[in-house]
């Protein structure tokens, strides 16, 4: 029941394995479409902080190759590497442990 801008995105909830604490969000929008954003990118929606006790939420935004009716989408070597690439960036924003999100 998220907010979604587009019926494609996904999103996950990071969680904490031993406490089961919520740890942030994080929305895939993963294939092309007219008008989108051309290039490959993690943006923050919420930003994380430990005072305030803010829950972080990103997006990977990526155009990967998207899947047909006969045909898987598989990735290409580089897409690969653009995918752990920016993975890493919604990583980063979700496991801040930051005070203020500014040193995160």
């Amino acid at each position: 029941d998220a907010p979604k801008y587009h019926q494609e995105l996904k999103l996950y909830k990071v969680t904490d394995s031993i406490t089961g604490q919520v740890v942030g969000y994080f929305y895939t929008d993963l294939h092309p479409r007219d008008g989108k954003y051309g290039h490959a990118a993690v943006f923050g929606l919420r930003e994380g902080t430990k005072l305030g006790n803010q829950i972080p939420v990103c997006i990977m935004v990526c155009n990967f190759t998207k899947p047909t009716a006969d045909q898987p989408s598989l990735l290409t070597h580089d897409e690969v590497e653009t995918f752990f690439h920016e993975f890493g960036h919604v990583m980063h924003q979700i496991c801040t442990k930051a005070n203020f999100y500014k040193f995160a």
